[in-house]
């Protein structure tokens, strides 16, 4: 089974502050109780169903995100959401105990009690969501020296953003000595020729605390993704990973995970699917299920499974991105794919093997002839069973051109190299917060 969990470098101020969640939200309810009683009394079934609460609205509401987005009034406004929406269910939980169990002190216990808990749990909440932003900043103030041909600078130029590219200096062999300073780091292309690198002035460097990596391990240490176009044959030969791959233990887990997950999640939808089936035939009285050929893994074709969104012979002109505000979408369509409710009958795909719970998104075979022409290694994505959801489904937003596809692909090989039960636990929880926040699952933009 493989634990490579190199996504969890850049995530440990995040589980940090879960963490510190964890512990504020005991430490709160033992010392309210110890102000109530005058004794102190160990956490018990409330304190761990408001833990859970406050654990699941936070992941939900993007509160453990490693990014600091937007302004402080805007933390504050998402922060007011997380702690109103927690404290609702709190409170919804305390009612129902309290009627179960016919408290008689109820009122009491809720003013004396719950409120006074909210109140500091929603208080250190901000603060220590606020020490993240800080420390996040901070982390990501880290420069690196980027030791690398033309071609690869113009790829990574394509990568990154304006902000990410600040923090980058590039330079050629000849410039090492003059252009490294103190606290930077260093990271080596694969066009520089071996022979002209100067290793002992690396060495030394190395030797003094300056990471010194290969721009492919960079990109997936620092990005979570591996562009395409820096990679070649070598690179899944020599790799280490890969651990997702027929004969391999993680291959036979994953594949009776898929298939027990797969018939409990598609038994206890089916009265989703039902009513989604009837809304579909009452709006334009045509077919309910809608089947599309794509392609498998290593470049079979599969026949995949969903309930149409879209009206009647849409693509009777050829297969084309979705983009916004498509037309071709019906009424009913638009709520069934923002909810993703169309994909639910592709679990029968899972069950008989054509597709895993996780792994890049098969695409359909006349548009994968296309990408092919421009994007380099493209067909290596197909190294791998093709998946409901994927890294890159959680990782950048839908896909409709081809741009898009490139990027996708650059997540798809990172899951390639580094598919593991971890990372698919971690993806799959990703992928539920993204339903339930009914993101994801159109284009933004036409782009």
């Amino acid at each position: 089974m493989n634990w490579r969990a190199p996504w969890l470098r850049d995530r440990a101020l995040p589980l940090l502050l879960a963490t510190l969640d964890v512990g504020m939200i005991l430490a709160t309810y033992g010392t309210v109780a110890r102000v109530r009683t005058g004794m102190w009394s160990i956490p018990g079934n409330g304190a761990a169903f408001a833990t859970c609460c406050w654990l699941m609205t936070s992941y939900i509401l993007g509160r453990y995100s490693n990014k600091a987005r937007g302004t402080s009034p805007r933390l504050f406004r998402e922060t007011v959401l997380q702690v109103g929406i927690a404290s609702s269910i709190i409170w919804m939980g305390f009612i129902v105990h309290s009627w179960s169990y016919q408290v008689v002190d109820a009122q009491t216990r809720f003013r004396g009690f719950v409120v006074p808990v909210a109140t500091i749990i929603a208080v250190l909440g901000v603060c220590s969501r606020l020490l993240l932003m800080n420390m996040s900043k901070n982390a990501r103030k880290q420069r690196w020296l980027i030791i690398c041909s033309e071609r690869e600078k113009d790829v990574l130029r394509m990568e990154l953003g304006p902000s990410e590219l600040e923090q980058l200096t590039f330079c050629g062999l000849e410039q090492i000595k003059d252009t490294w300073y103190a606290g930077t780091n260093i990271a080596i292309g694969e066009d520089v020729e071996p022979i002209s690198i100067d290793y002992f002035f690396l060495a030394n460097l190395k030797a003094g605390g300056t990471k010194v990596l290969r721009l492919n391990d960079w990109c997936e240490n620092t990005l979570n993704r591996i562009p395409s176009e820096l990679i070649d044959e070598r690179w899944f030969l020599l790799e280490d990973g890969f651990a997702v791959q027929p004969g391999r233990i993680w291959w036979r887990v994953k594949r009776i995970g898929d298939v027990l997950t797969g018939l409990i999640v598609g038994i206890a939808t089916i009265p989703i699917v039902a009513l989604a089936a009837c809304a579909i035939k009452l709006e334009d009285k045509g077919p309910v299920l809608y089947g599309q050929e794509r392609t498998g893994i290593y470049g079979t074709r599969i026949k995949i499974w969903k309930l149409r969104s879209m009206r009647v012979n849409a693509e009777k002109n050829g297969p084309v991105w979705s983009k916004k505000g498509d037309v071709r979408v019906t009424s009913v369509g638009k709520i069934i794919r923002k909810t993703r409710i169309d994909e639910l009958p592709q679990l029968w795909n899972v069950v008989c093997g054509d597709l895993s719970l996780i792994g890049p998104r098969p695409e359909r075979p006349q548009i994968e002839e296309e990408l092919e022409k421009h994007i380099a290694n493209y067909r290596t994505r197909e190294w791998i069973r093709p998946g409901l959801s994927g890294w890159a489904q959680v990782s950048y937003p839908y896909g409709a051109s081809l741009e898009d596809s490139r990027a996708k692909l650059a997540y798809d090989l990172y899951y390639l190299k580094n598919a593991g039960f971890l990372m698919d636990i971690m993806i799959l929880l990703k992928t539920i917060r993204l339903v339930i926040r009914a993101e994801g699952s159109v284009p933004e933009s036409e782009r």
